[in-house]
């Protein structure tokens, strides 16, 4: 594959990718599972201010936000308040569960094993170090976006209206989605082979992580434009959710949820392009 990648470069992998999610419903199960988690959970939280669901989460709500959330359009405010946070633990906990069964789904096709039943036991044999590797990104994850908030909090002390100290600004604090969004690919970039390693070689925790570094220290650039390439698509949802205050108010609230739903579709599709091309750059690197 290594041939094939100088050839038709990375925009080929990705390629290969695509067809291999489409063929193979083990690679591709795994991503929908995540999607649909995702989607479960804004819809119960959509209706923790209805019946029945209020009588649970209408006193956590009162107490927190205060009685006004718990009623239309303020209570869709909610859903942006509670789902980063939300989806972090899903992502920890669960999200990694199903990439790794992916990884691990795909490494058995390649050895002509295409069982997904193995895939799941090879992923839940491996659940705790997939898990430590979870908060291992999710750790990177934080970090540059510390550093990001401190940046950040530094830009909006500067008072100029015009320069180039105001340009810095304004690109700081209305460029901070986008930014934030690379910091997230570079995290995940750092981390890139980590699962492949741990549920397709099987190889320990610490064996694991410098399998990695290794692999990504020798691939740096093709790794990171494997992961940026897709997730450029996502601008676009990311710049309308942006705005969706304004465009809320020139329609109609409910947007924010459906602006919601497609965020969460988009970037499933944009992950499960991303992991597989970069375990089938995994196990190129084995041939």
């Amino acid at each position: 594959m290594e041939n094939r990648l100088k050839k038709g470069g990375v925009f080929s992998l990705l390629g290969e990718s695509v067809t291999a999610l489409l063929n193979n419903p083990s690679v591709a199960t795994p991503f929908l599972t995540i999607i649909f988690i995702e989607l479960l959970l804004v819809e119960i939280l959509y209706f923790s201010t209805r019946f029945p669901l209020v009588h649970f989460f209408g006193p956590i709500i009162q107490k927190l936000w205060g009685a006004v959330y718990l009623h239309y359009p303020n209570n869709l405010l909610i859903l942006s308040s509670i789902l980063p946070y939300a989806q972090i633990a899903i992502f920890i906990v669960i999200g990694n569960f199903f990439i790794s069964m992916s990884a691990a789904a795909l490494g058995l096709i390649e050895t002509k094993q295409s069982d997904s039943l193995s895939a799941g036991r090879i992923a839940l044999s491996r659940y705790f170090h997939v898990l430590v590797a979870a908060f291992l990104l999710w750790g990177i994850s934080w970090l540059f976006l510390s550093g990001y908030r401190l940046v950040l909090a530094r830009a909006l002390k500067i008072h100029s209206t015009t320069g180039i100290f105001f340009v810095i600004k304004a690109a700081t604090v209305y460029g901070a989605p986008y930014f934030n969004l690379f910091l997230g690919c570079l995290a995940t970039s750092l981390l890139a082979f980590l699962i492949p390693a741990l549920v397709i070689d099987k190889k320990n925790l610490f064996r694991a992580i410098g399998c990695n570094f290794i692999l990504v220290w020798k691939h740096f650039w093709t790794v990171l434009l494997i992961v940026l390439i897709p997730t450029i698509l996502y601008i676009p949802v990311l710049a309308f959710r942006a705005n969706i205050n304004d465009v809320a108010n020139m329609t109609f609230q409910g947007i924010r949820v459906w602006a919601i739903v497609a965020g969460y579709i988009f970037m499933g599709v944009i992950d499960a392009v991303v992991y597989t091309a970069l375990t089938k750059f995994f196990l190129s690197t084995k041939e």
